[in-house]
């Protein structure tokens, strides 16, 4: 969002695309095109510096932007099967995931988490 704002105070358009089930782009799949991470076993999107401590958003811009340099990275997915072993919801399994089994132990752990001030 500041990038945006930073972006339109030097004159260029943007708009912030709405989350992937109201606009229909798979947000893990670009960020992953992007070669700044990519869709782990887990079905989470691992950036390489970050993990899965990520948070995406997509801007669409008229801004030019330099043109991206190739490079070889080593993968972010290891392929343990630590996020099958320590999925509390027991929502991942190798080549599946469990949207429901994921929101319902979601929903326990946020019942479980209290925040001093939220």
């Amino acid at each position: 969002m500041r990038t945006a704002v930073a972006l339109e105070r030097y004159g260029y358009t943007t708009e912030i695309l709405p989350y992937p089930g109201t606009c229909g782009i798979s947000f893990k799949q670009l960020a992953a095109k992007t070669g700044i991470g990519e869709i782990g076993d887990s079905f989470l999107f691992l950036h390489r510096e970050w993990g899965p401590w990520t948070h995406l958003r997509i801007a669409l811009t008229n801004a030019e932007t330099p043109k991206a340099r190739q490079r070889d990275f080593d993968a972010v997915c290891t392929h343990c099967g630590r996020c099958i072993d320590e999925c509390p919801g027991r929502a991942i399994a190798q080549g599946r995931h469990d949207l429901d089994a994921c929101a319902s132990a979601q929903s326990v752990l946020s019942k479980q988490v209290s925040i001093p001030g939220a």
